[in-house]
C-alpha cells in the first residue's frame, strides 16, 4: 500500500481489510490486538523557507493525514468486529467491547522538542502525538471501552534514515556533526533493542493511555529494576 498517494489509500484500505476477512481467526474475538503505525519520512531537511507548496503538501500528506487516517480505519474496523461478534453470540448489540487493544504511534523526540532544519518532520511528529493523545482522552471516556494508545520513541535508531541525517549538507551544522558523531561511535540504538522495548511496554500493559514513551525511559527503567534487585539480593545475603 502506497501510503504517501490519498487518491488510492481508501480503496487500499478497504481492500487489506476485505483480504483479512478470509481468515478464520477473523472472525473471532480478538484475545490481543496490536496495531503499530510507523509509516513516514524525513520530508523537506534544510531552512524552512527553501521548500515549496507541493513538497510541503506531500509531506503533510505522508507523515499525517495517511498516518491519521490509517488509525482512524483501524479503529472503525475493529469496531464493526467487536459488534458483528456480540451480534453473533450475544443477540442485538447495544455497546462495543474492547479487548486488549494497544494502537502505537512511532514517534520521536521530534515530536516534543523542536529540531532546526527538520521543521516539517517535526510538525508531523508533534501532530501524531495529539492525536493519539486525544483518542485516549476520548476512548478512556467509558468503562467499556479497553483500547489504550501510545506514542513510543525508539530513539535514534541504526537506519537508513539516521545515515541520511549524518551526511545530509542542508542540515543544521549541529544536529549534523551529533549524527556522524554517533554513526562514528556507533552509538545509535539498534533496531531489535528498541522493538524488544517496545513489545515489552505493550505486554506489561501498564502505561497511562496516551502517554509518550521513549526507549531510554524502558532502559532506564530496566537499570533501576536491576540495581533495586541487586540490592535485595545483597541484603538477603547478609542476614544469611
Amino acid at each position: 500500500i502506497d501510503l504517501a498517494d490519498m487518491s488510492t489509500l481508501e480503496h487500499e484500505m478497504n481492500t487489506l481489510f476485505r483480504m483479512e476477512e478470509k481468515f478464520e481467526r477473523a472472525k473471532k474475538i480478538y484475545d490481543r490486538v496490536i496495531f503499530i503505525n510507523n509509516a513516514g519520512n524525513l520530508g523537506h531537511l534544510g531552512p524552512s523557507a527553501t521548500t515549496d507548496l507541493q513538497e510541503l503538501k506531500q509531506t503533510i500528506d505522508f507523515n499525517v493525514t495517511s498516518s491519521l487516517w490509517l488509525t482512524t480505519r483501524f479503529l472503525q474496523e475493529m469496531q464493526t468486529k467487536q459488534q458483528q461478534n456480540q451480534v453473533k453470540e450475544e443477540g442485538p448489540a447495544t455497546t462495543t467491547t474492547w479487548d486488549n487493544a494497544v494502537v502505537v504511534n512511532i514517534s520521536s523526540l521530534c515530536g516534543i522538542e523542536p529540531f532546526p532544519t527538520m521543521a516539517a518532520y517535526c510538525a508531523g511528529k508533534a501532530a501524531r502525538n495529539m492525536y493519539y493523545q486525544a483518542l485516549a482522552k476520548e476512548y478512556g471516556a467509558t468503562k467499556d471501552n479497553h483500547v489504550k494508545f501510545l506514542n513510543y520513541a525508539p530513539g535514534p535508531c541504526d537506519t537508513e534514515m539516521v545515515s541520511e541525517l549524518s551526511t545530509c549538507d542542508t542540515l543544521d551544522a549541529g544536529l549534523k556533526s551529533v549524527f556522524r558523531t554517533s554513526s562514528e561511535k556507533g552509538t545509535f540504538v539498534q533496531p531489535h533493542d528498541t522493538s524488544k522495548a517496545l513489545v515489552q511496554v505493550v505486554l506489561q500493559n501498564d502505561f497511562e493511555s496516551g502517554t509518550h514513551i521513549d526507549y531510554y525511559d524502558v532502559l532506564n527503567k530496566k537499570t533501576s529494576n536491576d540495581d533495586n534487585a541487586d540490592d535485595d539480593n545483597a541484603e538477603k545475603a547478609e542476614e544469611n
